[in-house]
């Protein structure tokens, strides 16, 4: 990878952490009024994106010539989506036994991408001599660097092609659940019988969950397209440019960079906060004045 093109995207990654941070410190200073039942969403979001951009600052991945070394994330599969699908049951799934079938699912599915990281992925023998032959680079010791992927030729058997088939089959599940949590909230907002202004400000939030976090947008476009592009090229053979691998670097990179953004974007209350903090809007100070009735006697004449 170029350069130049490496240090944008790590800078990138960098401010991705640091709007992470801003926001983990903003949900901690600034509680929410109108949609505090949201408030579990962005915490997550906000630690979700500072191990993901920490992750990748840390891990240095190379690319040359036309071979495309795609790193397969699972910080996708963290997050409960089962309760997208009625934001007023959020309650209900924080009891103990509902957050400890969140938190198995999720750690199953975490613990099943790093075994295929390990069986398909990691490099044995062959794969590292094959490395050390065909990728040459000035500024990197290739022999005692540390990396994983995979070559078709040396190290693909069927159990590593089992493995990589059923985290993509997860991987497209999870995209049909994304699109199928928003049509259920769609369609739970239009039969609702909250009042106009609840409405307003539950599509207001629906939006929001479309654009980042854990739905549609966001993780289609920077995580599930560049994942299904690397593997595509991997498994197909497909010869590909140092423009198509730049772009998975840059589409991974914005992921964590915007999600913040649009959380303090969207929340007034957060959009407030920070207004104000950066002196941008004057705090309106509420006088109270309390008036106290002066006491009278009365006395009786004879």
């Amino acid at each position: 990878m170029n350069d130049t093109i490496s240090s944008t995207i790590y800078t990138v990654y960098s401010f991705g952490f640091t709007y992470s941070c801003i926001l983990l410190i903003i949900y901690f200073r600034c509680p929410l009024k109108h949609v505090s039942s949201y408030r579990y969403f962005f915490i997550l979001a906000a630690i979700h994106d500072m191990t993901f951009s920490s992750t990748a600052i840390l891990i240095s991945p190379i690319s040359a010539n036309v071979q495309v070394i795609a790193d397969i994330s699972a910080q996708s599969f963290v997050g409960p989506e089962m309760i997208y699908f009625r934001a007023n049951l959020f309650n209900i799934y924080l009891t103990p036994r509902n957050t400890m079938i969140v938190v198995a699912i999720n750690l199953t599915l975490l613990l099943d991408y790093l075994f295929t990281i390990r069986i398909g992925f990691w490099p044995d023998e062959h794969f590292t001599q094959l490395v050390q032959k065909t990728i040459e680079l000035p500024s990197l010791d290739i022999v005692n660097a540390s990396y994983i992927g995979c070559s078709m030729e040396v190290t693909m058997n069927v159990a590593s092609l089992a493995f990589v088939a059923q985290t993509t089959t997860i991987v497209v599940f999870l995209e049909c659940l994304h699109v199928f949590c928003a049509l259920r909230i769609y369609t739970s907002l239009g039969k609702s019988l909250i009042s106009k202004k609840s409405q307003s400000m539950q599509r207001h939030m629906f939006i929001l969950l479309l654009l980042q976090i854990f739905q549609a947008v966001c993780p289609a476009i920077c995580i599930h397209i560049p994942f299904f592009a690397g593997t595509l090229f991997v498994l197909t053979g497909i010869s590909t440019s140092a423009v198509i691998t730049n772009v998975i670097a840059a589409l991974l990179a914005l992921y964590p960079f915007f999600n913040p953004l649009i959380i303090v974007t969207f929340v007034t209350d957060y959009r407030t906060f920070v207004i104000t903090k950066l002196g941008l809007r004057k705090v309106n100070k509420q006088m109270n004045i309390f008036v106290t009735p002066k006491p009278m006697v009365i006395s009786k004449t004879t």
